[in-house]
């Protein structure tokens, strides 16, 4: 009778201190709000894929741009070659791969985008500039953001209509030592040039893994 009381003891004992533990976790869990838990980095092909999705994106944004401040392209002529980037993307079995936004932007007639939106399409060169860096195409993003040129980027790139499998596959991605010590510096210049520079903080989370999803940045 004593040895099944003690067992039951124990047993006992054993549940409160496994109750202790669990309710500990859970509290360190509740406190930090679930930061620092990260996803694994994108793989170079979806990196790549990324950069594709994010180029006819802020291609878009050229046209819009280009319309507006009559730089001699037509309306017509300009929202033709949108609706062949979306033709290209759909082929490319792309559109799955562009953020709600980007998504918009794209569906959207060369003309009727809004002008905040145009302004934020524009920002996301910055964007395109990590990315491409970080595939080592491009030696390093403009010293200032907003500065980025996107006519500049779309030789690194795909051209519309061309088949992106070789690029794909030919991706490479920096040593994630180097992407850490980018996002670092680019935190730092979103202080003093909050639009554009958080797009390359945007780009940076996405590549460590902090942010998954490329909407869920801090930019976002």
């Amino acid at each position: 009778m004593r040895t099944r009381f003690f067992l039951l003891a124990l047993c006992l004992a054993a549940l409160a201190a496994v109750w202790v533990l669990v309710t500990r976790a859970r509290r360190a869990g509740a406190s930090s709000g679930g930061r620092g838990r990260r996803a694994a980095p994108p793989s170079p092909d979806r990196v790549a894929i990324r950069t594709i999705a994010l180029a006819a994106a802020c291609a878009r944004a050229h046209l819009e741009v280009a319309v507006s401040q009559e730089r001699g392209v037509e309306r017509e002529q300009a929202d033709h070659y949108r609706l062949e980037i979306l033709a290209w993307l759909r082929r490319e079995r792309l559109t799955e791969h562009l953020s709600e936004r980007e998504q918009t932007w794209l569906e959207t007639p060369v003309g009727e985008l809004a002008e905040t939106a145009t302004q934020d399409a524009s920002w996301s060169a910055d964007a395109l500039a990590v990315l491409l860096w970080a595939q080592d195409l491009l030696p390093a993003p403009p010293a200032r953001p907003g500065e980025v040129k996107t006519g500049d980027l779309m030789d690194k790139v795909p051209p519309v209509g061309a088949e992106i499998a070789p690029f794909v596959a030919a991706a490479r991605v920096r040593h994630s030592g180097e992407i850490e010590a980018a996002l670092s510096s680019a935190r730092r210049l979103a202080a003093r040039h909050p639009a554009a520079a958080w797009e390359r903080v945007r780009a940076l989370e996405w590549l460590a893994g902090i942010a998954p999803e490329w909407d869920a940045a801090s930019a976002a």
